[in-house]
């Protein structure tokens, strides 16, 4: 038996069995990148130097925003599909600004899939808000239960959030970056995000 069908067959096997399944952010270009809404610009695996990061990344005003999709693909694999009970969805904010005090994170859902993430992704309005919260540096646990039942429900192969923040929405007359840097797959980073499913 080829190894990759071992595998795969072993994974789906754990999942059935299993009453939590964590499925980990993808390190590749497709799944996660960030970019300014107001310039329609989009970096795939964030922006060069800065990361992935929400807010507005230099003095301009320019409300970045950070996508991240989660494979759902093993789940269709099994024969019998267990019951979704609770999702969350964790990942860390690894950096703010001094000056994000009073700020709020907001993730959405969106409501749709793409082949891949594209700069349009950074402003479609087919998103739904499913957490906001103060602006910290921690590890965050957010439930989208409902945001990947629809997905499931869907048949869509990635659950997919984007990350978006208060004073991204407002201008920005600091003269310095304002916002957070959000922890992606990168060597030895730890704490990457994670989308974790409960049967």
């Amino acid at each position: 038996m080829p190894r990759s069908l071992l595998s795969l067959l072993l994974s789906a096997t754990a999942l059935l069995c299993a009453a939590e399944w964590s499925i980990e952010l993808k390190d590749l270009p497709d799944d996660y990148g960030c970019g300014s809404k107001n310039m329609m610009l989009y970096c795939q695996k964030g922006i060069p130097s800065v990361g992935c990061f929400v807010g507005h990344a230099n003095p301009l005003t320019r409300n970045d925003r950070v996508l991240m999709r989660f494979d759902l693909g093993e789940y269709y694999l099994l024969e019998q599909l267990p019951e979704v009970k609770s999702a969350w969805l964790e990942f860390t904010v690894h950096y703010r600004t001094a000056n994000a005090d009073g700020h709020q994170l907001i993730v959405e859902h969106l409501d749709y899939e793409r082949e891949a993430f594209a700069k349009e992704d950074l402003a479609a309005d087919e998103a739904t808000t499913v957490a906001q919260e103060p602006i910290a540096e921690k590890r965050y646990r957010l439930d989208v239960t409902a945001a990947v039942k629809h997905d499931l429900a869907a048949r869509r192969l990635h659950a997919a959030f984007r990350f978006a923040a208060t004073c991204g929405n407002a201008g920005n007359t600091s003269g310095q970056p304002i916002g957070c840097e959000i922890r992606v797959p990168v060597e030895h980073a730890g704490n990457n995000p994670r989308l974790v499913l409960e049967f």
